[in-house]
């Protein structure tokens, strides 16, 4: 009753349509815990119309290239900037630890489950103050081998400037032996 109410007209009053329509795309993305709503997902995205070349220093590139790429590597990558604040996540087919656009701006510590915010902490404090610039871990996750690697981003002057969580699904790759020199496909 009071969902139905109280709750849902006070949402629909207060939250602009546009964010109510991103908070639909990211549960969409997600998956509802105790339902399946009759709803058809569209995440095209929008094409941009204006081409801004990037010049990375060792070659330039669109934003849309630099956009493709981060999104084909078989990697999960967040940054967050040197305000603890999450700024990107890399949106591959298959993510290891599904990311919402709601993590945007969020301080990366609201962004882990409580009983690993203190590593988080540790890890953040550690690269601030210069002391290591990355810290791996492996689990076992849902079946699958997962490598979890941090590294510290700094800038020219070794400032701290953030860090760059990579996450990688790496089953077939620990199984690998021997050597594939000849394409067999």
């Amino acid at each position: 009753f009071r969902d139905e109410h109280i709750l849902f007209p006070e949402i629909l009053a207060t939250i602009e349509p546009e964010i109510m329509e991103q908070m639909l795309k990211d549960a969409l993305a997600l998956g509802f815990p105790y339902f399946t709503p009759d709803i058809t997902p569209n995440f095209s995205a929008q094409p941009t119309t204006q081409i801004e070349w990037i010049n990375l220093g060792t070659g330039s590139l669109s934003w849309e290239q630099v956009r493709l790429i981060f999104n084909h590597l078989p990697v999960d990558i967040t940054y967050v900037d040197e305000n603890d604040e999450v700024k990107y996540f890399s949106a591959p087919r298959k993510r290891v630890f599904p990311r919402t656009h709601a993590i945007i701006g969020r301080k990366v510590v609201n962004c882990h489950p409580p009983d690993s915010v203190y590593i988080v902490e540790k890890i953040l404090e550690s690269f601030k103050k210069g002391e290591k610039d990355q810290a791996t871990f492996w689990i076992h996750f849902k079946g699958e081998f997962v490598l979890i690697q941090y590294f510290a981003v700094r800038d020219e002057l070794g400032k701290y400037r953030g860090v760059v969580e990579v996450t990688q699904e790496i089953t077939e790759i620990r199984a690998l032996e021997g050597e594939k020199r000849l394409l067999d496909w």
